[in-house]
């Protein structure tokens, strides 16, 4: 059983997670079980800190699912823990959802490259090559980092926006929706 502080800890945890995976937009619905999970807290304890959270007004179940998201008020206070050292933002690595985006994104990109639908200069494929490997790369990491996708996927959307079509600007649209929101 978890002492008061401990609970406390876990409780600011996962506030703190909750505004990294939503990218502190209190539209986006974050699975709050995986993410608890990649904080080390065990079902029930991401359980009891979820609903201490919505108890409190920093955050809300959206839906009849596993999901919740951060209010404005949990939006400052997370921001007030955050300046005061209270608590640091984890390094979030990505949910299964987001695992799957990728991936879907980078077969629709293999796919346009097999096909010959892509047509960049030289120096615009070997940018968009690097980022491509990054993202291969850190989906084998055991820990790949949100952050790392956001700034390849931004750095993509600048250069294919124009240079692509069909699956691939689809795929690229959906990945790019959640990660640059």
């Amino acid at each position: 059983m978890a002492t008061p502080d401990e609970r406390r800890a876990q409780r600011f945890a996962l506030l703190a997670a909750l505004y990294e995976a939503s990218d502190a937009s209190t539209r986006e619905f974050v699975e709050y079980v995986p993410l608890g999970r990649q904080l080390g807290l065990d079902d029930a304890a991401t359980e009891k800190a979820a609903e201490y959270l919505v108890e409190s007004g920093l955050a809300k179940f959206p839906a009849m699912a596993p999901v919740m998201s951060i209010t404005h008020e949990g939006i400052q206070r997370a921001e007030e823990l955050i300046r005061a050292d209270i608590v640091t933002p984890p390094t979030l690595g990505l949910l299964p959802a987001e695992h799957a985006l990728v991936e879907s994104f980078l077969t629709a990109y293999q796919r346009a490259v097999d096909e010959g639908e892509l047509h960049l200069e030289a120096k615009e494929q070997a940018e968009v090559d690097a980022d491509i490997a990054t993202m291969e790369s850190q989906l084998r990491s055991p820990r790949p980092k949100r952050a790392i996708f956001r700034e390849s996927f931004r750095s993509v959307r600048s250069i294919l926006e124009g240079a692509a079509g069909g699956g691939l600007v689809i795929a690229l649209q959906e990945a790019v929706r959640h990660f640059l929101r």
